[in-house]
């Protein structure tokens, strides 16, 4: 129960150019208990922290150089399958986009609006604050304005400000930085997803197929598994 009424909190910082770095701090009990987790380069470690005393302190260490070139092994034979698949059916980025709006427009428009109702409540739910840029480029520059206009549309949907996007046109890149702020409330996270299932155009998707298993485990005739004897 304890669990579920007291809320978690989120602090994050990401940094993305050569390489990558990263920390994230979660806090509980109002920052009784904290666990910060650090990314940054080289060095790795986990640290449990009790009323803001450190009392445990984990370093993940790297791996050594036969493990890395196992794991370096696998991960060129996991990239060449993937582009063998990719080659038999390659989409673009908006043809991928164009799936998935295929996929939302089997929901009538009623089931539609609640989903973006929950959406926008689990958003103001966690409080999340993000701030930063991100420099992108993609090898395709159709694919990039489709990027930049689903980026300009969940930044209005959610009224994100503090963070912006950087299109580079002419090449391919990926470079970031942001800080970002949640707080998760168990609690209120449960209620947001109950008022969305049990909502009417919701249940109007699930409860049938419920109803029908229920009928059909209801006929007459089906075996139904005995007790074994010893």
């Amino acid at each position: 129960m304890v669990l579920v009424m007291v809320p978690f909190y989120f602090h994050g910082r990401f940094k993305r150019d050569e390489g990558y770095e990263g920390e994230i701090d979660v806090k509980w009990l109002w920052g009784a208990l904290g666990l910060e987790f650090n990314l940054s380069g080289k060095k790795k470690f986990v640290i449990l922290r009790l009323f803001h005393l450190k009392i445990f302190s984990f370093a993940i260490k790297p791996k050594s150089g036969e493990a890395k070139e196992e794991k370096a092994l696998k991960k060129s034979e996991k990239k060449t399958k993937k582009k063998e698949r990719k080659k038999e059916k390659e989409l673009s980025f908006g043809e991928q986009l164009g799936q998935v709006a295929d996929a939302v427009q089997m929901l009538s428009t009623d089931a539609l609006k609640e989903v973006m109702v929950c959406l926008k409540r689990l958003f103001h739910s966690l409080r999340i604050k993000i701030s930063g840029q991100a420099e992108v480029g993609l090898s395709d520059p159709a694919d990039m304005g489709t990027l930049l206009g689903l980026f300009y549309s969940i930044s209005g949907i959610f009224g994100i400000t503090s963070f912006e996007l950087i299109p580079r046109w002419d090449e391919k890149v990926l470079k970031a930085r942001a800080e970002l702020q949640l707080r998760i409330w168990p609690a209120d996270i449960l209620v947001i997803a109950a008022r969305t299932i049990f909502s009417g155009p919701i249940r109007r998707i699930w409860w049938p197929l419920i109803r029908e298993k229920l009928r059909f485990a209801r006929l007459p005739g089906r075996a139904r598994p005995q007790p074994t004897g010893h």
